[in-house]
């Protein structure tokens, strides 16, 4: 599907540029760049909802020892500070 929009002309020079630089197309470099800002707003979402669910009391922010110490890891514990549990 095809959808047109105007874009002002410096930054179209901008980004004709940038794509250029990076060998891309423009049309590659827009869907890309596109895609990049729809996945932070949606990764923001997720971690603005985890966040409330921590704040409800509905998960829990648990230590990095506890949450791989239950994995068969030979003893070794990644460098994590904490990770976040569903409470049952």
């Amino acid at each position: 599907m095809t959808r047109t929009f105007d874009i002002p002309e410096g930054l179209f020079e901008r980004a004709e540029a940038a794509a250029n630089a990076r060998g891309l197309t423009l049309r590659r470099f827009l869907l890309d760049a596109i895609l990049d800002a729809v996945e932070d707003v949606e990764d923001a979402k997720l971690a603005e909802d985890a966040m409330e669910r921590i704040r409800n009391g509905e998960d829990e922010v648990i230590s990095a020892e506890e949450f791989w110490g239950g994995l068969e890891m030979d003893d070794h514990v990644p460098e994590v500070s904490t990770k976040v549990r569903r409470k049952a």
